[in-house]
C-alpha cells in the first residue's frame, strides 16, 4: 500500500497541483502582509487654503543710458551730457520723485579716436 501512495505523489499532475496550492497560499499571504505594511493607518489632517494679498508697490527702478558722440573735447562732452541729464532729472522730479531717491549709478568717459590712413 505504501508503494501505491508514493507513486501517486510522483505523478506530474499531483506535483503541479501541490506546487500551485503552495504558490497561491504564498501569494495571498504576501499580499495580505504587504497591504498591512504599505498602507499603515496614518493619523494626519490635510488642510488646503488660498490667500490673496493686495499692496501698492513703493519702489521702481528705471535705468537710463545717455551717450554723447563726436564732442571736440572731454569738457564739451561733459557739458552736453550734463544738459541732457538735467532735463531727465527735472522730468523725474516733476513726477513727484524726491531728489534723494534719484541716484547716478555709473559714469564713464572714453576718448574716441579717428584713424585715417593708419594715422591718428
Amino acid at each position: 500500500m505504501d508503494s501505491v501512495n508514493t507513486s501517486a505523489w510522483r505523478e506530474p499532475k499531483a506535483i503541479i497541483s501541490l506546487v500551485g496550492i503552495i504558490l497561491l497560499a504564498g501569494i495571498v499571504t504576501v499580499a495580505i502582509i504587504r497591504d498591512r505594511i504599505v498602507n499603515q493607518p496614518q493619523w494626519q489632517v490635510n488642510v488646503t487654503g488660498q490667500g490673496k494679498i493686495f499692496y501698492q508697490p513703493d519702489t521702481a527702478e528705471v535705468v537710463i543710458g545717455l551717450q554723447v558722440d563726436r564732442a571736440y573735447s572731454a569738457e564739451l562732452a561733459m557739458k552736453q551730457l550734463s544738459d541732457k541729464m538735467d532735463k531727465i532729472v527735472a522730468a523725474v522730479k516733476a513726477a513727484d520723485v524726491p531728489a534723494e531717491d534719484i541716484i547716478t549709478q555709473n559714469f564713464s568717459l572714453y576718448p574716441q579716436y579717428d584713424y585715417r590712413d593708419g594715422v591718428q
